[in-house]
């Protein structure tokens, strides 16, 4: 069982008490970060140029 200050490290309250707007708005930032990140450094296509 996960108490004290172990449950920090997986309990973020501000995460979790977010409005569905704040949230739909985070995860787009994220997808948008990771697919800029995917399309910016593709590791594989540049050891074969």
């Amino acid at each position: 069982m996960i108490c004290g200050e172990d449950m920090a490290a997986y309990f973020r309250n501000e995460m979790e008490t977010m409005g569905r707007d704040e949230l739909d708005a985070l995860v787009d930032e994220r997808i948008r970060y990771t697919v800029r990140y995917a399309y910016e450094n593709p590791p594989f296509y540049r050891m074969v140029r």
